[in-house]
């Protein structure tokens, strides 16, 4: 029977770097008997990123759910989204490999109805579910980092940690969702955490999927990542608040929204170019401008409350789940040693 390792994120636990492996490395995985199917992606073209959200949508679509993609709209595909899991065991069957990855952080956003549609589509394979898993707070930080930058969010970090926590930060109740389907012997918990990597993420990546003879394959493969500094950060959500258009809900499909990630892009752009001269000009424009970043970074209390919220059932998952009896599952701090001077550093 096939093993197919279903990579279902979560966000902001180096994702994209783990597809970008799996894309830049396709052939060198086939070698190794390791498919990484082309269906299932949208509008892929060799060489760029795959991932594989079609499947997502195409599950959603069955649910008669939302799908946030402009694509979306255009009539012809969504009607491929009815034949996508076909045309997706169809290019399976015709490697013929042992082992199959597919990876989509979307999946991790699934209800309970969406879980058994991958149960049902996947059920001819062995599948094990690889769910990567970061510390509440450090989450929080960076999934508001992100949907500022993206043009997604207008106000302060302070609100959003109280307005749009993600259901899967719930960690043991979202990976429960996932075992009682699968079972909990095909859960694979993951920590993104660089002392719990014994190398480096990607190398964690490929130990998950039983990836023996891995030597060179993280060679000349660099981690995506392009944060913008809080100042930055503070500057877009600014922008986000004068753009958002207050008479409407914010969707990725709304015309406001384009705007404002394009606009955003460009922001990111001139704090990432570190070298040039217009990057030396806006930082020192934002130095002058922005003196004051605590609207979108966590406080040391709120630290503090949100790893007190979830203590006792990080420390589930790191029993059941790892084996760690003593209930630790991140490393990089422990809540009981935590105090409020030594949160600023995590």
């Amino acid at each position: 029977m096939t093993k197919l390792y279903l990579h279902i994120g979560t966000p902001k636990t180096g994702t994209t770097s783990i597809q970008h492996f799996l894309t830049v490395k396709r052939e060198e995985l086939l070698e190794q008997g390791f498919l990484y199917p082309v269906s299932g992606t949208i509008n892929h073209e060799p060489g760029k990123l795959m991932n594989h959200d079609k499947l997502y949508a195409a599950i959603q679509h069955k649910l008669n759910l939302p799908v946030s993609n402009r694509i979306y709209k255009q009539a012809e595909w969504r009607q491929s989204l009815e034949t996508e899991w076909n045309r997706f065991h169809s290019e399976i069957e015709s490697h013929s490999r042992e082992n199959v990855v597919i990876s989509a952080e979307s999946f991790s956003g699934l209800t309970i109805d969406g879980i058994k549609l991958i149960q049902e589509n996947l059920s001819k394979y062995e599948v094990k579910i690889i769910v990567y898993i970061r510390k509440q707070d450090d989450l929080l930080q960076s999934l508001y980092n992100q949907l500022v930058k993206i043009g997604m969010y207008g106000h302060d970090v302070h609100k959003f940690i109280i307005d749009k926590k993600p259901s899967y930060i719930y960690y043991y109740d979202f990976i429960e969702s996932w075992a009682n389907l699968f079972g909990k012997d095909n859960i694979r918990v993951r920590v993104f955490e660089k002392q719990q990597f014994k190398k480096g993420l990607l190398e964690d990546f490929m130990e998950a999927i039983d990836l023996k003879t891995y030597n060179n394959y993280s060679k000349n493969i660099s981690l995506v990542n392009d944060s913008p500094t809080t100042e930055t950060t503070k500057l877009m959500m600014i922008l986000n608040d004068l753009l958002l258009n207050k008479n409407q809900n914010l969707t990725s499909l709304s015309t406001e929204y384009r705007i404002r990630r394009r606009l955003n892009r460009r922001v990111t752009k001139l704090s990432l170019n570190k070298n040039s001269l217009s990057n030396k000009v806006f930082m020192g424009l934002l130095d002058i401008f922005i003196k004051d970043t605590q609207e979108v970074v966590l406080t040391q209390q709120e630290r503090i409350d949100i790893l007190k919220e979830f203590e006792e059932t990080n420390q589930k998952v790191a029993r059941e789940y790892l084996g760690r009896q003593d209930g630790r599952l991140f490393y990089k701090s422990q809540l009981s040693q935590l105090q409020p001077e030594e949160v600023k550093t995590i």
